[in-house]
């Protein structure tokens, strides 16, 4: 199976919500970038993206573009969904959100072991009213 394939069906089960699904594409020893500061194992990936889930009870990442070279994949997505349980100790507001976002993978032998998240999660924060939007 291509990397691209790979990384797109990985997608698509964190599309569907099945975090299990997520991790059956990933290398035991993978390694998750962008959900702290300091990088995540699977367990870790799996609390962090538990807080998301909880706090956006619908949400969805759908694909916009997917890009791969050699053992890197690139996919442009975004969360989507509704701020109906806390989130940064924001209580829910009902609000939608729209929160683009880019995801790297390495892959070797058919499986992620790598990934860098960049998400905009500042917009994300204005989104839901935890801080003011600029001007």
């Amino acid at each position: 199976m291509s990397n691209k394939l790979i990384a797109q069906q990985l997608m698509e089960r964190l599309d569907q919500r099945d975090v299990d699904g997520v991790l059956s594409y990933c290398a035991p020893g993978a390694v998750w970038h962008g959900f702290g500061p300091q990088p995540l194992n699977s367990d870790g990936w799996r609390q962090a993206i538990g807080v998301f889930l909880n706090a956006f009870p619908d949400s969805r990442f759908p694909i916009d573009v997917v890009v791969a070279e050699g053992d890197k994949v690139a996919v442009q997505h975004s969360l989507r969904g509704t701020h109906n349980g806390e989130f940064q100790g924001v209580p829910p507001t009902g609000k939608p959100v729209v929160v683009p976002a880019l995801a790297t993978f390495r892959l070797a032998e058919d499986k992620v072991v790598e990934v860098w998240l960049n998400a905009e999660l500042l917009g994300l924060l204005m989104q839901i009213g935890a801080i003011p939007m600029p001007g």
